[in-house]
């Protein structure tokens, strides 16, 4: 009886679509519109901000509306980027040790975002070309994803001489990865 109890628990039923997961494919399809019809809340938790300063100017250059949103603590900063009514969450975070630009989305065992996922795919490769590194992109539960209605990506990178030296052309790859994903879906 313990044996078939410990069965049945471990048996998970198959991942169902949930709502807002068919309402994020939706808007994919439409597209999130042009980069100069978009809000984005740019995050930074410490460490970056030379990037964040540059991606904001070159994003403003290209007609976004932009916030930046400044906090260590992923809870906060969540909140004041929901405030916002931004498009879209782009978190940016020092990995001093990174060998690749990793793109976090949120994603867990039930559910995930279509439209985050699509930002990370679209942020790893430009901003992993930037830097001339790999690009890794993957699903994670953190809170600053879990906890925003827009789609958000937490963009991590590394080495820090290298992220402070080629700051203009990773604030670029931002600005190109954000109008690449506003395109509808095909």
């Amino acid at each position: 009886a313990t044996l078939a109890e410990l069965h049945r628990l471990a048996v998970r039923p198959p991942r169902s679509t949930l709502v807002n997961e068919v309402k994020e494919r939706t808007a994919l399809r439409r597209g999130h519109g042009a980069l100069a019809s978009m809000a984005v809340a740019l995050g930074q938790a410490g460490g970056l901000e030379a990037v964040v300063e540059a991606t904001a100017r070159e994003l403003r250059a290209r007609g976004a509306r932009v916030v930046v949103v400044r906090d260590r603590d992923e809870v906060p900063l969540a909140a004041t980027a929901s405030a916002t009514g931004a498009t879209c969450l782009v978190v940016v975070r020092l990995d001093p040790g990174a060998m690749a630009a990793t793109a976090l989305y949120f994603a867990s065992e039930r559910s995930e975002s279509p439209s985050g996922h699509r930002l990370a795919d679209a942020l790893a490769e430009r901003v992993g070309r930037a830097l001339g590194l790999p690009a890794v992109t993957r699903g994670m539960t953190l809170p600053v994803l879990r906890e925003t209605p827009m789609p958000a990506s937490v963009l991590e990178m590394g080495p820090l001489d290298r992220v402070v030296e080629r700051t203009g052309q990773l604030a670029e790859a931002v600005a190109l990865a954000l109008e690449g994903w506003g395109i509808p879906e095909t």
